[in-house]
């Protein structure tokens, strides 16, 4: 299952995320949550990607209650993700027409990044394997 409400936020993301939301709007730059917290079934459904057999993975998706992946990339690196207690959440900009902008230009996402560091989050576009819709409470 897909959580985005923010609500089901750790307390320190929550507010963190909301200042970057707001900090979003100031600026006219529309952008959406697209996760929050996750439950572990659907950590183990994203990290099987890429490590098992595609209809072992689909089986996980189903499980995880999420749609059929279109592709079987790696897409996460850990089983402890900063998702599974609601310390990150993942934002998309969002195109003229607001669609999800997942092939944004460099500038965009890197635009994003400053905003979420600028109200005390890690971005994921900083991460050795870069991750740029990601964004946590600092370590």
């Amino acid at each position: 299952m897909l959580i985005k409400d923010v609500d089901q936020l750790s307390a320190a993301c929550k507010v963190r995320c909301e200042a970057f939301l707001a900090r979003c709007k100031d600026l006219r730059f529309d952008v959406a949550i697209v996760e929050t917290k996750r439950l572990m079934r659907t950590q183990l459904a994203y990290y099987s990607k890429g490590r098992e057999e595609e209809a072992y993975v689909d089986k996980l998706y189903i499980l995880a209650d999420l749609p059929k992946p279109s592709n079987y990339n790696i897409v996460t690196w850990t089983m402890d993700s900063k998702h599974l207690t609601g310390d990150a959440f993942d934002a998309c900009p969002l195109d003229k027409n607001g669609k999800l902008w997942w092939n944004a230009p460099d500038q965009v996402w890197e635009a994003m990044a400053k905003i979420g560091e600028g109200v005390g989050l890690s971005a994921g576009r900083r991460f050795k394997t870069p991750d740029s819709p990601h964004f946590q409470v600092r370590a």
